[in-house]
């Protein structure tokens, strides 16, 4: 196979890396909360800050970072707390990168 088989496959290239995206966005997530229940409340903040800063449509990582942000009681853990709700509310049960595409 030729660059020009390679470039037919393109698409499937496309779909697995958005598919690495989301497992990473959460595991950052994840990662966070984990730091949190832990007691490295802090630390777990910066990843979810940064988690939620990648990917702002994250529920887990807003979720997280409510969870994080009430650990220091903060005012701004029900607004990050709320913007989960919302996003969860919206979040397809399978990300949309999966599903073939027709050209």
């Amino acid at each position: 196979m030729g660059w020009r088989g390679f470039l037919g496959r393109w698409d499937v290239i496309v779909s697995l890396l958005d598919l690495c995206n989301t497992i990473l966005d959460r595991w950052k997530a994840s990662l966070g909360r984990l730091l949190v229940k832990t007691g490295r409340v802090h630390l777990g903040e910066k990843v979810l800050r940064d988690a939620v800063q990648v990917h702002s449509t994250s529920h887990e990582a807003w979720s997280g970072l409510g969870e994080a942000l009430q650990a220091r009681d903060s005012s701004q853990a029900p607004d990050c707390f709320l913007t989960a709700l919302e996003l969860e509310a919206s979040c397809p049960i399978r990300p949309f990168s999966i599903i073939p595409r027709e050209l």
